[in-house]
């Protein structure tokens, strides 16, 4: 599954690493120890079946809620990242990128978590620190041809 995938490469190669698991039984996934998190279904887009969990309480439901939207009833738990969400857009050509822009990606919060209802551009609650770290995570996507791999 494209989720678990991206984010094994991610840790990998150290881009991003944060603790996850993929869980098949909602019995499994009471192992679980790192708070806040995200729990997803490993084949689900649009947010759908997304929830945070900020307590070991919560987490049973959120599994078995999120396995209700998996085709494969298989769910990842994500350790839950705060901050500012940016989106790339970018086009390479040939392996060289010819355009790359950021925004700010503009989301819902609870209950609706992630879910995008616009973006700014251009971005003005990131630094240019960040914003070249950003650049950079791009360019070592790209050199790695990330987006063939899956």
């Amino acid at each position: 599954h494209f989720k678990q995938k991206l984010r094994s490469l991610l840790n990998k190669i150290n881009l991003s690493p944060v603790a996850f698991e993929v869980f098949e039984t909602v019995k499994k996934s009471t192992r679980w120890n790192t708070f806040p998190c995200i729990v997803k279904p490993v084949d689900s887009h649009g947010q759908r079946g997304l929830t945070l969990v900020k307590s070991p309480e919560r987490l049973k439901k959120a599994v078995k809620e999120a396995m209700t939207y998996s085709k494969n009833a298989k769910v990842i738990v994500e350790e839950y990242l705060e901050g500012i969400e940016m989106s790339a857009n970018v086009i390479v050509q040939q392996g060289n990128i010819v355009f790359n822009e950021f925004t700010e990606r503009l989301v819902h919060s609870l209950p609706h978590i992630g879910l995008a209802y616009g973006h700014r551009i251009p971005v003005r609650n990131v630094s240019s620190v960040e914003i070249e770290k950003a650049s950079e995570i791009i360019q070592k996507l790209i050199s790695i041809n990330l987006f063939s791999t899956f």
